[in-house]
């Protein structure tokens, strides 16, 4: 799924746009869109027409992004992202409209800007610094400190900062986001009750004895892996994940382990629950599901167009299953391990397929007008998933030699956050669990500096 980023640049010959792919493989399951593989920049007359590349990505890279036109309208700043097994590859670029040719700005993984009148503002952890650049787009003088504590997501490369053209900067500080509440729903969306207490929680998934939830803990800007407590809502930190992904790896089917995926496929790890003891398994793929031996993950690449399997004993290697021209997610095993739900996204928008496991010759797409985050009733008998506009859907299945399954009814609406929605059915069938947003955090605050540049002299050099 890919979404257009438009911005728009100074009078080109009528008037142009630079416009941005943005992949959506480390942003969880949006309301699906129909749009192509690229991963560049694009260019368009405002006039319309027919898109064309303006740069090309270099292999092994994820996007550019966060386009800006310098002064001359003729170059962009734009951020290259490296997987986050490469981090330290993702860079600043300029480039020149109509040419390959490319200047290295500096090694950053975190979007940059030009601001009046010549410096480079950029990101380093969670501060923002300024930078003389010359006229050959090279980084001159001292680095500066401008702001300390600003919003960032490493997924997306984004920093919460703007600089308008007479001296003034804007930028967002401390936590941002909504505080949630884990709790069950019944069927007619009711709840029933609240486990915990309100915090800063990046998605979830249950452990198979519904004993224990799997939770992100923290914002987009920074987070870890923890694990609540479904009897008394004591959360626990999992262990040290670096970069975690918010596509989160699945339980084993004793309780005992988590696989948990690190961001852009840059790994999968292996966590003891109880010992926080973690061991790197496999690199390049996400862990979406464990498979019944209790031995093995079922993983996709990062686009989900190859399927494997990943045996955990003796540094297994990856064993291709399925591979296919387009692209999958959210592999989901039935209970009995002979059928698997997932999403197939198709030109004209996301669907819910059921497939025979693991050779996929019989299968049946179960969504009718759209659909996302299939989820298992855990009798097998039943498939939830979620409806483009965040409804919670179910449907009958019948698995076997022909797979049959019913028509989808609507239940209620999920809570919608900035990173997706996110679901858990519980073991009996009856009961949701969700994450329910509270109130907005008081610490995120918008901040404005008036003629920012006049405290540069003053301010600390790093």
């Amino acid at each position: 799924m890919l979404d257009f980023v438009v911005v728009p640049c100074p009078p080109l010959g009528g008037g142009t746009f630079v416009a941005q792919v943005i992949p959506t493989n480390e942003r969880p399951a949006p309301t699906p869109r129909a749009f192509s593989h690229f991963q560049s920049l694009l260019r368009v007359s405002a006039d319309g027409g027919t898109p064309a590349p303006v740069t090309t990505l270099a292999p092994g890279f994820i996007t550019h992004s966060w386009p800006q036109f310098l002064p001359d309208g003729r170059h962009i700043l734009y951020l290259e992202k490296a997987p986050s097994k490469r981090a330290e590859s993702s860079g600043i670029y300029v480039q020149e409209l109509g040419s390959a040719k490319r200047t290295l700005v500096m090694r950053n993984g975190l979007h940059a800007a030009w601001a009046t009148p010549g410096y480079l503002l950029f990101m380093r952890e969670a501060n923002l610094f300024a930078q003389r650049m010359d006229g050959a787009w090279q980084l001159t003088g001292e680095t500066v400190l401008v702001a300390p504590d600003v919003s960032m997501n490493e997924v997306n490369g984004a920093a919460a900062f703007a600089a308008s053209g007479n001296g003034v900067l804007v930028y967002r500080s401390g936590k941002d986001g909504t505080q949630k509440q884990v709790a069950w729903r019944d069927l007619n969306g009711r709840t029933v009750q609240e486990v915990g207490k309100p915090g800063f929680y990046i998605g979830m998934r249950r452990s198979p004895d519904e004993k224990s939830i799997l939770l992100g803990v923290g914002t987009l800007s920074g987070w870890e892996v923890a694990v609540m407590d479904g009897a008394t809502g004591v959360v626990s930190r999992v262990s040290d994940i670096p970069r975690p992904s918010v596509s989160f790896g699945p339980w084993s089917q004793d309780a005992r382990r988590v696989a948990v995926n690190t961001r852009n496929g840059g790994g999968i790890y292996e966590v003891s629950v109880a010992s926080g003891v973690k061991r790197s398994v496999g690199e390049g793929f996400y862990a979406e599901d464990w498979m019944p031996d209790g031995e093995s993950l079922l993983c996709r690449d990062n686009e989900g167009k190859k399927l494997a399997i990943l045996p955990l004993a003796h540094h297994g290697q990856f064993r291709t299953i399925s591979e296919v021209p387009y692209q999958r997610r959210l592999f989901r095993l039935s209970p009995d391990g002979r059928s698997v739900a997932y999403e197939l996204q198709e030109s004209y928008g996301t669907q819910v397929v059921v497939a025979a496991f693991p050779g996929f010759n019989e299968k049946r797409q179960v969504s009718v007008a759209g659909g996302s985050n299939p989820v298992w009733r855990p009798d097998g008998k039943e498939l939830f998933f979620l409806a483009p506009d965040w409804t919670l859907m179910n449907v009958s299945i019948e698995t076997g030699s022909k797979i049959k399954a019913g028509i989808p009814r609507a239940l209620f609406k999920l809570p919608i956050h900035p990173y997706g929605a996110y679901y858990e059915v519980s073991v009996d069938g009856k009961r949701i669990l969700v994450l329910d947003n509270l109130q907005s955090t008081p610490s995120a605050q918008i901040n404005v500096l008036v003629n920012w540049t006049s405290r540069l002299n003053a301010a600390p050099k790093r």
